[in-house]
């Protein structure tokens, strides 16, 4: 009977995590851009921080263009940094049109300076996955090219033997 090896049990819980996290992510920053305001804690908001509504739609699309990213990324067989792009910035490009449009029937003004700021926000979390994957590139070659020191001492006394 053939036994699953640690490693690939660990890929396909950390896989599920992945998911989870994002799911759970994706259902909250629905929830926060349809949450309506009323016009005192809207004012008092823009008085006190300008464009704070910008910098909230680029935080939650960043979140989420990365979680995806990286879910996107563990699980397609071909790990290619555009396929992983593609499939990441049409759907929530996509999206965060929607969201914007169903803004508007909860109070809310959908607004297009919002949905180039989602567009911002998907490009930074796509960044971000890149710079994860090309660090996590890195370190796996480092690893490859200078084994443990057991493994050498392992090697050698094979070789002597």
């Amino acid at each position: 009977m053939w036994k699953e090896r640690p490693a690939h049990r660990l890929w396909r819980n950390l896989l599920r995590w992945i998911g989870v996290c994002l799911v759970v992510y994706w259902i909250l920053a629905f929830a926060l851009t349809h949450v309506p305001f009323s016009n005192e804690s809207h004012e008092v908001a823009a008085w006190s921080i300008p464009h704070i509504d910008k910098v909230a739609h680029i935080a939650i699309y960043t979140g989420l263009s990365f979680l995806l990213s990286v879910w996107f990324g563990m699980r397609r067989k071909s790990r290619g940094a555009i396929a992983v792009a593609l499939s990441v910035t049409k759907p929530l490009a996509a999206y965060a049109a929607l969201d914007e449009i169903t803004q508007g029937p909860v109070g809310r003004d959908p607004d297009v300076k919002d949905w180039f700021a989602d567009l911002a926000g998907i490009n930074l979390g796509l960044c971000g996955f890149f710079t994860l994957r090309r660090w996590l590139g890195r370190a796996d070659r480092q690893r490859s090219a200078n084994p443990p020191r057991d493994s050498l001492v392992r090697d050698a006394a094979s070789a002597i033997s």
